[in-house]
């Protein structure tokens, strides 16, 4: 039997501890490796909850800031700003938002009708933005310093020579008219409402979701038109009247002749409009030249909101007559507002529709007007 030399002896033990050397060192690795993936897959979750944590925080605070932005700037006569939440309602007393606005405007801002069961006495008003926070302040409104809009006359584009109606006052005990500054625009945010009584009593909150609407609309309804016709009466097709721009009208039923000789309506680019008309009257049993004429101009800025919805917001009405001349100019706050929900347009004509209902929602007539551009 062959025996090794020493010195190969020494080579082949030298070998076989190199080797156990290099297989602990790759085991530590590997078992470093797994302790390290096991820590990695335990911090990964904790780290993920904690960035939601911060990113829900940020939006937090960036949603409050939004809505701390608009408490601060919408003005209200008789509102004091008031840091926290407003007071926890008994819901003793009720409140009634039915006509309440969902539509506001730049600048303009919107109305809150009050009806309530109750000697109502104030409000409290809590805004929210778009993404949800509420408003790290309130608005205490005094409302006994704000009296309701009075009934106007109707105007916009109703034909108040032969039929001169006015408009019901709404059945509100009080209106609180909110404007904005120019910081205030064009977006989509809530406020929560509530009204308060001398004796402390507090209704149950209601949340009313509104948007900002810019002015002007669609390049189609830009430009100047013409109305060839108005058409108004009863739903019943057999109780309508058609009147014709430019020719006389004698109803069987009155004693009066009608010429509406134009009606103008410019709405420009920059989200103004321009109203002029002229109407005259007259007797059966007489002239043109002793009978009554009308005419008017008004002002103001339009708007075509998301629900299709044609808005005119009157700063300025100025009547002539053969008595005088009447002027009524608007603060941006109080201004008229009509609105005419059903609208049909393209670039050469257009019909507006004012319809008017009942308190059952029966339609009760429509005045409508037809226009071709010019």
């Amino acid at each position: 039997m062959k025996t090794l030399s020493k010195p190969l002896l020494l080579f082949a033990i030298t070998l076989f501890l190199l080797f156990l050397a290099s297989c602990s060192s790759d085991d530590s690795t590997v078992e470093e490796k797994q302790e390290e993936s096991v820590e990695k897959s335990q911090e990964e979750p904790e780290k993920e909850e904690q960035e939601a944590e911060e990113e829900e925080t940020e939006d937090d605070s960036s949603s409050t800031e939004e809505s701390n932005k608009i408490v601060d700037n919408v003005i209200i006569k008789g509102a004091t700003k008031v840091e926290g939440m407003p007071p926890t309602p008994n819901k003793a007393i009720s409140m009634d938002l039915t006509e309440v606005d969902k539509n506001a405007f730049i600048n303009e801002g919107f109305d809150i009708p009050v009806v309530s069961d109750a000697e109502v006495q104030g409000l409290y008003l809590q805004f929210k933005a778009a993404d949800g926070g509420l408003s790290d302040s309130y608005l205490d409104v005094d409302l006994t310093t704000v009296s309701g809009k009075s009934a106007k006359k109707a105007r916009g584009l109703v034909d108040y020579g032969h039929r001169s109606f006015n408009l019901s006052a709404k059945d509100t005990d009080f209106t609180a008219q909110v404007s904005f500054t120019a910081e205030i625009e064009p977006q989509e945010f809530c406020y929560v409402v509530c009204v308060y009584d001398g004796a402390g009593n507090i209704s149950e909150p209601q949340e009313v979701c509104i948007t900002v609407n810019s002015w002007g609309g669609p390049v189609d309804l830009v430009g100047e038109w013409e109305m060839t016709k108005q058409v108004f009466g009863e739903p019943d097709e057999n109780d309508k009247v058609t009147e014709i721009v430019g020719e006389e009208l004698c109803e069987d039923d009155s004693d009066y002749c009608y010429i509406i000789d134009y009606l103008d309506l410019t709405l420009s680019a920059d989200g103004t409009y321009l109203i002029e008309r002229y109407d005259r009257e007259r007797s059966k049993d007489s002239t043109y030249e002793n009978g009554e004429w009308w005419k008017t101009t008004q002002e103001g800025n339009w708007s075509y909101t998301n629900e299709k919805e044609l808005v005119l917001v009157e700063y300025s009405y100025i009547e002539e007559d053969k008595d005088g001349v009447e002027v009524d100019i608007y603060e941006v706050g109080d201004a008229d507002v009509y609105e005419y929900n059903d609208v049909t347009f393209d670039s050469q004509s257009l019909i507006i529709k004012d319809n008017e209902y009942d308190d059952q929602g029966n339609l009760e007539y429509t005045d409508s007007f037809y226009f071709d551009k010019k």
